[in-house]
């Protein structure tokens, strides 16, 4: 099922598809330039390319599975917060305000709860990111604890609705280069 870890790259090539807007493009046709970064990317993925996408694992890992990894998360109008536990225990916790570059990327504003699910999914990219090369290479099960049901199920069928498309896309390239359960 290829679909589903590609979502975030063909939502490009279905918005240009759909749009009744007029793009100028003949008709039942849609210009090149709207969808060549998603093109770009799933040639990327077709030719198997040969780079970050790599993966091994140990036999060890198989014989001796480590335990679960719990990652708690919230997200405020002013930041991110996270506290990773291995085997019941807190082991980390990171937090990160939000600055005026988030709201430039993502188009939300800071100190209202106008972003709030934008601000929660990339809550699940950042602490991803942090802390996956702790059990890089290793076969863990990641459970994500958050108070956001849509930035759950965001991150979860990588789709979700305006303002989080490039948090996506990113977690889709995340997921791709670790191994979760």
């Amino acid at each position: 099922n290829l679909v589903r870890p590609w979502r975030p790259f063909l939502e490009a090539i279905w918005a240009a598809l759909a749009a009744t807007s007029a793009s100028n493009a003949p008709f039942r046709s849609v210009w090149r330039a709207q969808i060549q970064i998603s093109l770009d990317w799933i040639m990327a993925f077709l030719s198997s390319s040969s780079g970050t996408l790599t993966r091994e694992w140990l036999i060890e890992s198989y014989v001796n599975p480590d335990a679960d990894v719990v990652m708690t998360l919230d997200a405020s109008p002013y930041g991110l917060g996270a506290v990773l536990q291995e085997r019941g225990v807190i082991t980390k916790y990171l937090f990160s305000k939000l600055t005026v570059h988030d709201t430039r990327i993502l188009g939300q504003p800071l100190k209202t709860s106008k972003g709030q699910q934008v601000w929660e999914t990339l809550n699940v990219l950042v602490s991803l990111r942090a802390w996956l090369p702790l059990w890089e290479g290793k076969r863990v099960q990641v459970h994500i604890k958050a108070d956001n049901m849509a930035a759950l199920a965001a991150a979860s069928a990588l789709k979700g609705k305006k303002g989080v498309g490039l948090i996506l896309r990113e977690l889709a390239l995340l997921y791709s280069s670790g191994s979760f359960t």
